[in-house]
């Protein structure tokens, strides 16, 4: 099954999806959630961790960092073996990590990159450094196709409380230079997540709110992030990517929904 949108040419090899990022031992965030979204909606997807954790919904009781060597390890033999159409990081633990993804940017420089800048969990684990969020924002994010910040994530870059989502994004999109999804998810008054280009050209999209409980939400961000990298593997333009990124989240999320009374697991 290949997700909504025009199907992709058959003809054509599988398209291959790489995720770097934390293993999330419930299986609800992390590269555990990139490859079921990968899988789901009909590409090969491939990984390489950073971080294992011991967690669940709840909380993060434990994290092991893995070594840079052995993460440069995970992406060039991915790279050297399989024709990788799209790159999506998550979790990358600190700014050793992220100068040696920016270089494995520079080298995959024509493939698309989602960066979704995983600093804190959504049980408020800090996940990232304080060098690392600056080396991000200085090397990954203005090289990226797209980056995905939350609204907290947004609002650390931007020093200042949010107040209008359409002015932040665009803020963001022009300071880095790249298209930047301000995911508002985490402002529940208005479920409005917004797609700004640099030089002011944005798009937004409106959710009704779910009555998700916790379990079911977690790990909407990766899930969405993950699923525009698929779409831009099957080559379509970005904002066709990201809306039909955001359509597969919302009918994920209201199975979840559906799923929650008699499931818990949901």
């Amino acid at each position: 099954m290949l997700g909504m949108g025009e199907p992709f040419n058959q003809e054509k090899r599988t398209p291959v999806c790489l995720t770097i990022g934390g293993s999330d031992s419930c299986a609800g965030a992390g590269i555990q959630a990139d490859l079921r979204v990968m899988h789901a909606l009909g590409v090969h997807g491939c990984s390489a961790i950073t971080a294992l954790t011991a967690q669940s919904y709840r909380q993060i009781d434990h994290i092991e960092y893995v070594s840079t060597i052995h993460l440069h390890h995970e992406i060039t033999t991915i790279f050297r073996d399989y024709d990788v159409r799209s790159v999506k990081t998550g979790m990358l633990a600190h700014a050793a990590h992220v100068e040696m993804i920016a270089k494995v940017m520079q080298e995959q420089a024509l493939l698309p990159w989602v960066i979704d800048p995983v600093m804190i969990s959504s049980t408020g684990q800090p996940l990232l450094d304080v060098l690392g969020k600056q080396e991000a924002a200085s090397k990954l994010f203005p090289h990226a196709s797209l980056v995905t910040p939350n609204i907290p994530e947004a609002e650390y870059f931007l020093e200042h409380r949010i107040r209008e989502p359409r002015q932040a994004a665009q803020k963001l999109a022009d300071h880095w230079n790249t298209p930047v999804l301000l995911k508002g998810g985490h402002n529940l008054s208005t479920l409005i997540d917004t797609l700004a280009m640099p030089g002011s050209m944005t798009h937004q999209w409106s959710h009704p709110p779910l009555q998700l409980n916790h379990a079911a939400a977690h790990g909407t961000g990766c899930r969405l992030a993950s699923a525009i990298a698929v779409y831009l593997s099957q080559a379509y333009p970005l904002v066709e990517a990201v809306n039909l990124g955001m359509i597969w989240l919302q009918q994920d999320l209201r199975t979840s929904l559906q799923q929650q009374q008699d499931d818990p697991l949901h």
